[in-house]
């Protein structure tokens, strides 16, 4: 049997050894690591971190500071030990259409097999609406649980015909057996094992046999006409093949000093921003006081002016991750519960051609982080805010719209496209053109980062190149 090797811990590795293992393969997976000498210091509190709010999820690594460091000391993109934020990673699985990625339109027909096959083997809801226009829907998607005053909301602002298209986002979640019905009464959101967790499938892939999971970190890739070797702190690990699914940074970063890629790279980034809406709808009795659920606003065309903005119930979740952020904010949020159940939290993004961008240099054994920042961004930002508006104030949903507060590039969610899949550097089969047993199944390979979650997209690709035959 070929040895292959994936590394990363995330969705994209697993989707990745799914592929292999849906062929016979057994895949070795090697994570991030924590090895004492190079093991980056654990993060407490940091907005990006505690998604949920709790002391134990915001406990993830960073990168390795020896390896790749910011050049303004900031944090960078969070990545983990063993799957990272896919932990608790869930919402927004998006599956992309032609439309919204022409350049991949010879592959297509292998991708939506690649999308079935996903979402046959992971439990999810979602809903056949608007957004399906722009993002297909699986077919064995059941309707997403909503809170009834969003559900009407949603239902009403379907009924217009204009530039912004509403509906609900598919959720990874365990619906089986009535498990969840997404009422929020846990006010923290969704309990995090209904949520899909690469970290607990992959653990359970191993248990049955079907991988091996070895910790790193990687610190070098070497590539020969034979084989291809994985370098880890004391040992070497030769393959017939190498899957790189480490992330938009860790990627690469670790091409660059495997000096497999350009010394110099642009990782893409869509922007995020958030702001508040006034919600003058009524609870009427059949909802939590706080509930989890999410409506999601998306320009009707993919392109320069794409956005999609995501309206959360009133949820303290969010008001938390905006104090970490912003301390005066912190302070302002502190508000009755009555207030705060008609103040909904919105999170927008923009597409990646007018936000800000990260740039790789790899100098002297190490990859620096510098941040891009594009003025034309909180213009953007304050466009989409104002088309927002129009759509839901006739629904009682207020944009504030000057609260817009926009943090730097790295600091969203949705970064990658800095080696894309058919140019220069790699082929259509996501192989390096100077190294073909070396593959990329992360969102490096993306051609360009859209607004919103492309993470599903790039899991699905992970599985199309897994599952091809070697």
């Amino acid at each position: 049997m070929a040895i292959e090797v994936i590394v990363g811990s995330g969705p994209c590795a697993w989707a990745a050894a799914m592929g292999i293992i849906s062929r016979g393969g057994m895949p070795i997976l090697v994570d991030f690591g924590e090895k004492p000498d190079i093991a980056a210091p654990k993060i407490r509190g940091s907005s990006a971190l505690a998604v949920k709010g709790d002391k134990d999820r915001a406990e993830v690594f960073a990168y390795p500071r020896c390896l790749v460091s910011s050049e303004d000391g900031g944090h960078l993109p969070i990545s983990s030990a063993r799957g990272g934020l896919s932990r608790i990673w869930g919402s927004g699985i998006l599956a992309r259409g032609a439309s919204e990625f022409p350049q991949w339109n010879e592959i297509f027909d292998e991708m939506n097999h690649a999308f079935a096959s996903l979402f046959s083997a992971i439990p999810n809801t979602g809903a056949v609406d608007q957004l399906s226009r722009r993002f297909p829907n699986s077919s064995n998607a059941l309707i997403a649980p909503q809170s009834n005053r969003f559900a009407r909301i949603v239902s009403n602002m379907q009924a217009q015909s204009m530039d912004v298209l509403a509906g609900f986002p598919r959720l990874a979640l365990r619906v089986d057996g009535g498990a969840c019905v997404r009422c929020g009464s846990c006010l923290r959101g969704c309990p995090e094992d209904l949520f899909f967790s690469a970290d607990r499938l992959l653990r359970e892939l191993e248990r049955q046999g079907l991988c091996q999971i070895i910790s790193g970190p990687v610190l070098e890739i070497e590539t020969s006409a034979q084989n291809v070797s994985i370098v880890l702190p004391t040992e070497k690990i030769v393959a017939d093949r190498v899957y790189l699914a480490a992330g938009p940074i860790g990627t690469p970063s670790l091409l660059q000093r495997s000096d497999l890629a350009p010394k110099q790279l642009r990782v893409a980034d869509s922007a995020v921003f958030y702001s508040l809406l006034l919600n003058m709808n009524r609870a009427n009795g059949d909802e939590a006081e706080f509930t989890a659920v999410q409506a999601a606003l998306l320009a009707d065309h993919p392109g320069r002016n794409d956005f999609q903005v995501s309206i959360y119930e009133s949820n303290p979740e969010y008001g938390d991750r905006l104090g970490a952020m912003f301390p005066r904010v912190g302070r302002v949020l502190s508000i009755p519960k009555l207030v705060l159940n008609r103040v909904n939290p919105m999170i927008g993004f923009l597409d990646s051609s007018v936000s800000g961008h990260l740039d790789l240099k790899y100098n002297a054994g190490r990859t620096w982080v510098r941040r891009v920042e594009n003025p034309e961004t909180r213009r953007s930002a304050h466009s989409v805010i104002s088309r927002v508006s129009k759509r839901t104030k006739g629904h009682r949903l207020h944009v504030l719209p000057r609260v817009v507060l926009i943090p730097k590039p790295g600091s969203g969610y949705h970064s990658g496209a800095s080696m894309p899949m058919g140019g220069d550097l790699v082929g259509m089969d996501s192989s390096l053109r100077i190294s073909e047993r070396v593959k990329l199944v992360d969102a490096t390979v993306m051609p360009r980062i859209p607004a919103g979650s492309h993470t599903f997209t790039a899991m699905a690709n992970a599985y199309r190149v897994g599952s091809a035959a070697p």
